[in-house]
């Protein structure tokens, strides 16, 4: 899954610079073309990642694994089913949400069976099972990357508006004012600065978005987006700036609300902190045991460390 997902964004990255070689014109790849062929892999990958620790090496029986499931599928059904109530009638993002609680949920139980013998129980077994436990988290980042992949592709809104000054534009759950703007020379750069109240959950955030403007690249100006984190959802709001006005009265911009996007960087770093536990040395067995046996710190150093 993992590389069908990396073969795919890579045919999709590469080929307007194919075609624009075989045809002398570049065929443009946008967000369905990654909608349709990466999500159903993403999904696919979250599921694998939930059904993985539930089977044991060589050994899984039946009975057992389907008792296993259970708790799982039950989260999974559940989430689903709530979003199918609250409105959601997509098929595949109602499995994409069932599926992020399946994982979220099988992984969450297989670390709670030895949290419930106490924490000295769980840290030798932890100990021991590094290699385990690691995957553990390595899956539950996977769980937060994907997360933050549906929020942001299935829930979320973009819309372009025209504000007046002081006047006010509601998009998802903000409401965007815009305050005025400036204009300055500053290097040969022209710089137009918008600023804008952004207010949700009764907070109220200054944003500014601008563009630059190059001499000798009027045509191609660039633009500095204005981004607004919401806490603990880790939504983000993008305010782009298109244009304006005389006198900066009235400006255009597009606003872009993306839900738990924000989890795709939680995600990450748990991915990488599961990684460092999979990989971080272990103790020598030959060393440990005579560690114990002397009594002697060096060789308790060592064996901790792997040497």
């Amino acid at each position: 899954m993992l590389a069908s997902l990396a073969a795919t964004t890579f045919w999709g990255t590469i080929f307007p610079l194919i075609s624009e070689l075989l045809t002398g014109r570049q065929v443009a790849v946008g967000a369905p073309y990654y909608g349709q062929v990466n999500a159903p892999l993403l999904v696919g990958l979250v599921i694998l990642a939930g059904v993985g620790p539930l089977l044991a090496w060589r050994r899984t029986a039946g009975r057992a694994f389907v008792r296993r499931l259970a708790p799982a599928l039950l989260a999974g059904g559940l989430v689903s089913a709530a979003f199918l109530l609250s409105g959601i009638s997509q098929a595949l993002l109602l499995v994409a949400v069932g599926a992020c609680a399946f994982t979220a949920a099988a992984v969450a139980v297989e670390i709670a069976g030895p949290l419930r013998r106490g924490p000295a129980a769980a840290w030798r077994r932890f100990a021991g099972e590094r290699r385990r436990w690691g995957g553990y988290v390595v899956h539950l980042g996977v769980v937060l990357v994907a997360v933050g992949a549906v929020g942001a592709s299935g829930f979320g809104t973009e819309r372009a508006v025209t504000l007046g000054l002081n006047e006010s534009a509601s998009v998802g759950q903000y409401q965007i004012t815009y305050r005025g703007a400036d204009s300055f020379v500053r290097g040969g750069v022209t710089h137009v600065d918008a600023r804008f109240d952004v207010a949700a959950a009764g907070r109220v955030d200054e944003l500014v978005a601008g563009r630059r403007v190059h001499r000798g690249w009027e045509s191609q100006p660039v633009s500095d987006v204005g981004i607004r984190t919401s806490f603990p959802q880790l939504s983000d709001v993008y305010v782009v700036l298109s244009g304006w006005g005389d006198g900066f009265e009235q400006v255009s911009l597009r606003v872009l609300v993306n839900p738990a996007i924000g989890w795709m960087w939680v995600g990450g770093l748990v991915f990488f902190l599961g990684v460092l536990i999979v990989f971080w040395p272990g103790a020598v067995p030959r060393l440990a045991a005579a560690a114990r046996e002397s009594g002697d710190k060096s060789l308790a150093w060592q064996a901790w460390r792997g040497v």
